[in-house]
C-alpha cells in the first residue's frame, strides 16, 4: 500500500506547497537548453572511451584468434621432429607461481633456444640436460614447441561476447546521461515533501541514504518519487524541488541534476 498517497495530512501539505511556489529562474519556459556539468562531461568521456575499448578489445582478440589459427595451420603442415636439451628449470615468484623451462636445438649449423611455461606435473618430470621431443617449422626453425602441444583454439564467438559485456556498460551510462537531458529539458519543476529517508548499508562497509518524497502535479493530483539523498541536510519533512515528466510524473527527480544543468547564457 502506498502510505503517502493515503495519508491525507500528507495531501493537504502537498497541496500547499503549489501555493505560492517559485521555481529556480534558470528553470523558467520550456524547452531548456541543457548543458553537461562538470561530472556530466566526465562520464560523457568514459562512455566514448568504454565505446571505444567496446570496438578495440574484440578485434585485438579476434586477431589473436586468427594468429593461433595461422600458427596451429603451420605446425600441421610445415613442422619437423626434432630432440631438444634442458638448459634450465625454474619457477617464477608470486603467489602465482609458473613453472618453466630453457630448451636448445640446434638446425643446421645454429643453434636456438626457447623458453616454455609447462604444467607442474610435466616440469617435475624434466632434469636439467635431459631432452625433449619438440616440432619446429623448417621455414622458420627459430619457432617451436613441444612434441605434441596445440596452440590455444578462442572460440569464434568470444570476441563479439566480450564485445557486448563491454558495450552494455556505456549504454546503460548514455542513458542515464540522455534520461537527466531530456527531464531537465522538457520536465516541470515542482516542490516537493521528503517523506522518508532510509540509510543502507553495504557489503563492503559502506552506507548510502535514498530518500522518497511527494509531490503535486499540475492537474492537483499527490505523485511520488525516490531518488538517493548524498545532500547535507535532506530529513524526513524537508522540502525541495524536483522537475517530473508532465507526460509520465512517476519519471522525476531532485534538482539540481548531477549530469546536466541548465545551459549558461552566453556572454
Amino acid at each position: 500500500m502506498d502510505v503517502e498517497r493515503d495519508d491525507p495530512a500528507l495531501r493537504e501539505r502537498v497541496a500547499d506547497l503549489q501555493r505560492g511556489f517559485a521555481p529556480p529562474p534558470e528553470l523558467g519556459s520550456r524547452p531548456r537548453d541543457v548543458e553537461l556539468t562538470g561530472g556530466g562531461r566526465a562520464l560523457h568521456a568514459v562512455i566514448m572511451a568504454l565505446f571505444a575499448v567496446a570496438f578495440i578489445v574484440p578485434l585485438a582478440i579476434n586477431g589473436q584468434r586468427r594468429a593461433e589459427n595461422a600458427d596451429r595451420i603451420a605446425f600441421q603442415t610445415r613442422s619437423v621432429s626434432a630432440t631438444a636439451e634442458v638448459r634450465r628449470l625454474w619457477r617464477t615468484s608470486g603467489e602465482n607461481k609458473q613453472s618453466r623451462v630453457e630448451y636448445a636445438y640446434t638446425v643446421g649449423d645454429r643453434r636456438y633456444e626457447r623458453v616454455l611455461a609447462l604444467p607442474l606435473a610435466r616440469w617435475r618430470e624434466l632434469q636439467v640436460g635431459s631432452t625433449l621431443a619438440i616440432r619446429y617449422l623448417s621455414d622458420e626453425p627459430s619457432r617451436s614447441r613441444l612434441e605434441g602441444a596445440e596452440s590455444g583454439s578462442i572460440p569464434a564467438w568470444l570476441p563479439i561476447l566480450v564485445g557486448l559485456a563491454i558495450i552494455s556498460a556505456p549504454i546503460l551510462m548514455l542513458a542515464l546521461l540522455n534520461r537527466q537531458r531530456r527531464l531537465l529539458a522538457e520536465g516541470r519543476p515542482a516542490p516537493a515533501v521528503v517523506t522518508k529517508v532510509v540509510k543502507h548499508h553495504s557489503s563492503h562497509g559502506g552506507s548510502h541514504r535514498s530518500m522518497r518524497y511527494a509531490f503535486p502535479v499540475l492537474s492537483g493530483a499527490m505523485a511520488t518519487g525516490r531518488a538517493g539523498a548524498s545532500r547535507k541536510g535532506i530529513a524526513e519533512g524537508s522540502v525541495i524541488c524536483i522537475i517530473y515528466d508532465p507526460d509520465r510524473p512517476g519519471r522525476s527527480q531532485p534538482y539540481p541534476f548531477p549530469l546536466v544543468r541548465p545551459a549558461q547564457p552566453a556572454k
